[in-house]
């Protein structure tokens, strides 16, 4: 989490726990919802006006990772701060931490599109929305983390260097390394092509 990040305070009830007297899962995603929420009305943007400016963020794609869990009553600050930002589309991470102990519990980074409710299609976010947006996006990449630490923004392509025992575990999984691969890696499908396996390397390229 960088420094600046917008945070919201909430606290467990007593409903969003389950028979553990941990929080259930999903309840998470409520707590990101709400967060999400208030980090748009911090800056300037309440639901009434967004939609007011052609504005209706939608989820498309969320990754969650589990670390700690919440238990009721306990007091939990949610942090958030955008990753990226497109034409019609924005990336939020998120990290949720214990407000007693500064603990991190969980970490997100989920996908909104802007929905066109008349086309049901997707539309360009409005560019005062998309520019306030890019204003938060942190400017080192030690602070543009998703889940798992992974950096956030590392989309495209992945080259990492050959090792004997990687490439003969490659080889035995995909005896024919040109055919392309369909996977998952956290932010959704990739396309993984694993290429020049005797050359030195192999590549993961991203779809998104």
């Amino acid at each position: 989490m960088h420094q600046s990040a917008f945070e919201h305070r909430l606290r467990v009830r007593y409903h969003e726990t389950d028979q553990q007297g941990i929080v259930y899962h999903a309840r998470y995603l409520e707590y990101l919802d709400v967060a999400m929420t208030e980090y748009l009305r911090h800056i300037g943007w309440d639901y009434q006006r967004l939609l007011a400016e052609g504005c209706d963020p939608s989820l498309i794609r969320t990754t969650l990772n589990f670390l700690r869990p919440a238990s009721f009553e306990d007091e939990l600050l949610v942090a958030v701060w955008p990753l990226q930002v497109g034409n019609s589309s924005f990336t939020l991470c998120f990290e949720i931490r214990s407000s007693a102990e500064g603990e991190l519990l969980l970490t997100a980074e989920t996908v909104y599109v802007n929905f066109d409710p008349a086309s049901k299609r997707s539309r360009r976010l409005p560019a005062a929305i998309r520019d306030r947006l890019t204003q938060d996006i942190p400017a080192t990449p030690s602070d543009r983390r998703g889940p798992r630490g992974r950096p956030g923004a590392a989309r495209g392509m992945l080259v990492a260097r050959r090792h004997r025992d990687i490439e003969a575990l490659l080889l035995q999984l995909f005896p024919n390394p040109s055919e392309p691969l369909v996977t998952r890696q956290g932010i959704g499908p990739v396309y993984a092509t694993l290429c020049n396996l005797r050359g030195g390397y192999f590549k993961y390229v991203s779809t998104d």
